[in-house]
């Protein structure tokens, strides 16, 4: 799945911007599209004041879907040691 759009939502803030007071927004996940064209949404988080609204925004950077961690691959699980089943260590105290 590809990452198309940003998924933003007003946060309550505001902020001055050539004499105009402007909302401030918070990214709250993304648009993913898959080959046929199918899309699925990612809500990473809301604002605590949420509306109920969300916007579709346009993508901007070189590696967004990257740096939301949306595209990572998951860490690998740590294999046992090859003589030690089941990763448990021999070294436990009997009991």
């Amino acid at each position: 799945m590809k990452v198309i759009k940003r998924l933003m939502a007003k946060d309550g803030s505001t902020y001055q911007k050539d004499g105009q007071t402007k909302n401030g927004y918070m990214e709250c996940g993304v648009v993913m599209e898959d080959e046929k064209g199918q899309r699925s949404y990612k809500i990473k988080g809301l604002p605590i004041n949420f509306d109920g609204w969300l916007g579709e925004w346009d993508l901007r950077g070189a590696n967004v879907a990257n740096s939301s961690g949306l595209n990572q691959k998951p860490a690998q699980q740590q294999q046992a040691p090859p003589n030690v089943p089941d990763g448990f260590s021999d070294d436990l105290p009997a009991f």
